[in-house]
């Protein structure tokens, strides 16, 4: 399954697309030759919108169009996670609520991503108040994870650069923290994992099955850039090979920013691009595997 992230929608609209936007975008999204879309909510004013009047609608446009929403990413808990102030204060349960209310409105969408952006503490910190600020984000994860274990729900990690647990050895301290909950994965976001100079080909071995879901796009390392993938310099074979091989079974997901007079184009050709890679005929031709 190939899809799209929120990125797709963030091209075409900004940060203020409506459900309307995204009931017209489904056919396209269709036409264009993929299978999956991920929604988004990307400030905490919109996350009313989505009731249940149009989460019926989104469901029926989506059957229609045989389209599957893959997963439903939190964007605008980013700034929760990003302050010590937000971390302290914890999530908020009703719009936890409202989040899994949307999610059990969407057939085959198993998968709540939570965002980390940039921390800025915008003050000094000693060592004990960093790992009382982790302490306190464990916490708060923590009883996300309870409630999305009720409900069969993972939740992922999406980890931007310069976040308060970066990269692929914070998600690991976290799961640390957390006891190996088994409902926290990890959002395979490529285009942050190389601008954090992780070894992107490595981390569908150092994770395995913690690997949820994907955001597919490409940088040069020097920025964390969504381009298509093949414009920068992940190593594309050998990740989709790694993935493959570590039994990776979610979508596969372009997350491509561009103009949004680029965004068919630019995705026809990521669509293009992605899907030779993972078909089995690549895999086995470049692996060497008989099946």
């Amino acid at each position: 399954m190939i899809g799209v992230t929120p990125a797709y929608f963030l091209s075409k609209y900004g940060n203020d697309f409506t459900p309307e936007d995204v009931l017209y975008e489904v056919p396209i999204i269709h036409k264009l030759g993929f299978d999956a879309f991920q929604l988004e909510i990307t400030k905490r004013e919109y996350l009313d919108h989505w009731d249940e009047e149009n989460l019926l609608r989104l469901c029926k446009k989506c059957e229609d169009q045989k389209v599957l929403v893959s997963q439903l990413v939190a964007h605008f808990l980013i700034d929760d996670l990003s302050t010590i102030e937000g971390i302290k204060k914890g999530l908020d349960d009703k719009e936890i609520d409202h989040l899994f209310f949307i999610i059990n409105h969407l057939p085959h969408c198993l998968q709540l991503t939570i965002p980390f952006g940039i921390f800025n503490p915008k003050e000094e910190m000693s060592r004990k108040d960093y790992e009382k600020v982790l302490d306190q984000l464990s916490h708060s994860l923590e009883n996300l994870l309870d409630k999305g274990k009720q409900q069969h729900v993972f939740i992922a990690l999406e980890l931007q650069p310069g976040a308060i647990i970066q990269g692929v050895s914070g998600f690991l301290q976290m799961l640390a923290l957390l006891k190996e909950h088994p409902f926290l994965t990890y959002n395979f976001d490529t285009g942050h994992a190389h601008s954090t100079k992780d070894i992107v080909e490595l981390i569908p071995l150092r994770l395995g099955s913690r690997i949820s879901g994907t955001h597919l796009c490409d940088n040069d390392q020097k920025e964390n850039l969504s381009l298509t993938p093949g414009e920068g310099t992940i190593e594309w074979e050998r990740l989709i090979r790694a993935l493959k091989n570590n039994h990776y079974k979610g979508s596969y997901d372009l997350e491509i920013m561009c103009n949004m007079n680029d965004v068919a184009e630019k995705y026809t050709r990521g669509l293009s691009y992605i899907r030779k890679l993972v078909s089995d005929e690549f895999y086995f031709k470049e692996a060497k595997i008989i099946p």
